[in-house]
């Protein structure tokens, strides 16, 4: 044991030796183990500051953090974790919560007092990328009753440091029996991450309305239509999916686009639109707004938008509600 520690500590200093005169975190990407890290060194207690997350890592050279707490209905008893229903536990970093999330999507949740520590971008995020695997029926992850028997007893040895030479040899025989019993389990737990749904849905795309209001009506089928700009890279809409999503990124059914023609913009009729369904008094108000938009559109292709100008008017029939 103690020759594979020096044996690491070793390796691990020719890996970081170069970078002993950084003191700030130093952008290090290792071609052999294909990572990326912030590396520093501390001259102080001459010790290598090694970071994934350069959040983190700048954290540490400015003294200051994140934090994003959550909750999670079933938690992971290797990482010491009590199994409750009202678990709360927190992390550091975007990318880690996000972890946590894809972990447990079932029972993930921010309790109403931790909210404040979100940005509206952060909170839609999670509840457009939970919503989603809720829809797919990706499960929470859970442990056998094999590993949960075995973390139990490391528990108990945790708890009861400093450890004697007994228990210590206890210990390192209960972790290899849980390395042994992760790989026999590997292949079981692979079919988590073989989804038919998503296969399916990967290709679908999706339709972000402003309010419930506008999303039941493309579910309830009174708004079947979408308009859009033609410009020189168009694509054929026919056949088209496309989840229909709520305000709340609730995933609510797909339409399905089942026909579309290309007509002037003076061509549109009054009677073709739901003007005030989409927050308009007048017919003119919706008209000068659609060319307000997609003339700014039309900037990023050189080209020019009016009244004379083409649009693609697409009609959706419902082919799943959820």
């Amino acid at each position: 044991m103690q020759i594979r520690n020096y044996y690491y500590k070793l390796k691990r200093y020719l890996r970081y030796r170069k970078f002993k005169s950084c003191n700030l975190p130093y952008p290090f990407f290792d071609n052999k183990r294909d990572t990326f890290e912030m590396v520093s060194y501390y001259k102080n207690n001459k010790s290598f500051n090694v970071n994934e997350s350069i959040v983190e890592a700048i954290g540490d050279i400015s003294n200051h953090g994140l934090i994003y707490h959550y909750q999670k209905s079933d938690c992971n008893k290797k990482d010491n974790h009590i199994k409750s229903n009202e678990y709360i536990s927190h992390c550091h970093n975007f990318d880690e919560l996000v972890k946590i999330l894809y972990d447990y999507p079932e029972s993930f949740n921010i309790p109403k007092k931790f909210l404040h520590e979100y940005s509206k971008q952060e909170l839609d995020y999670l509840k457009d990328a939970q919503n989603y695997l809720k829809l797919i029926g990706l499960k929470d992850k859970k442990i056998s009753k094999k590993q949960e028997d075995l973390y139990v007893k490391m528990d108990k040895l945790y708890d009861k440091r400093p450890l004697k030479i007994f228990d210590k040899i206890h210990l390192k025989y209960l972790e290899y029996l849980d390395k042994r019993l992760w790989k026999k389990l590997q292949n079981e737990e692979f079919k988590r991450y073989n989804n038919d749904l998503d296969l399916i849905y990967s290709n679908y795309r999706r339709i972000y309305c402003k309010n419930k209001e506008l999303a039941n009506a493309y579910i309830n089928g009174t708004k079947n239509y979408r308009i859009y700009r033609k410009n020189k890279y168009d694509r054929k809409f026919i056949g088209e999916k496309y989840f229909i999503i709520d305000d709340d990124y609730k995933y609510l059914g797909v339409v399905e686009v089942i026909k579309e023609k290309i007509i002037k913009l003076k061509d549109l009729k009054e009677d073709m639109v739901l003007y005030r369904l989409v927050g308009f008094n007048t017919y003119k108000e919706y008209i000068d707004n659609m060319i307000k938009e997609f003339k700014e559109d039309a900037k990023y292709y050189n080209e020019t938008f009016d009244l004379n100008s083409d649009i693609i008017f697409v009609t959706y029939k419902v082919i799943e509600k959820f």
